[in-house]
């Protein structure tokens, strides 16, 4: 994997732990320690720490708004069948917005089924990260798909909320989310 590539993962499971704010399980919380290496292994066998490219808390304009809904929408899809933990976690995600009921219920219904496009992208990096399997994708297509799926929903869920709502998300994900993103390596264009 390339450094870049190890800080986009890394990027992405902090950020991820950072916006949703909860404490998983002790074998997610490893799992996740596996998949999101925070000092990657260069070739020589020696760790290299990735420096901070953007810290939010200090630059949150520094944040792309496509970045910064793309982890928000992320933290918040839950699957068609959710869990009583995943509906906890998306109404607590979804409360902190402050939207009207009205805007609450077409906010989680555009997000309908994106849990389970996100889960077929993230088993294909799986296939592709193993080598295990023969597939047409690479993982630079995989990011694309990615988001892709989350843009389209940003779009999804702006046409479905009120004025209010749409301006409360967006005032949401300015003063609050891209304050919890730190991107690491290179910064974001």
């Amino acid at each position: 994997m390339t450094r870049r590539g190890a800080a986009v993962l890394m990027f992405i499971g902090l950020t991820w732990l950072a916006i949703t704010g909860i404490a998983s399980r002790a074998s997610d919380v490893a799992q996740a320690d596996l998949e999101h290496n925070h000092q990657p292994v260069v070739a020589s066998g020696q760790i290299e720490a990735l420096p901070v490219a953007v810290d939010g808390a200090k630059n949150p304009e520094r944040i792309p708004d496509a970045m910064a809904y793309r982890h928000f929408l992320r933290a918040i899809a839950i699957h068609v069948k959710p869990s009583q933990d995943e509906l906890a976690r998306q109404d607590m995600l979804i409360g902190r917005i402050g939207l009207s009921a009205g805007d609450r219920d077409a906010l989680k219904s555009a997000m309908e089924s994106v849990r389970e496009q996100l889960d077929a992208i993230n088993e294909e990096r799986q296939r592709v990260s193993s080598g295990t399997q023969p597939t047409p994708w690479s993982m630079a297509a995989l990011r694309v798909q990615e988001q892709s799926l989350l843009d389209n929903s940003r779009v999804l869920v702006a046409n479905s909320l009120s004025v209010d709502g749409a301006g409360r998300l967006d005032a949401h994900v300015q003063q609050h989310v891209k304050r919890s993103i730190v991107i690491y390596g290179n910064e974001p264009r």
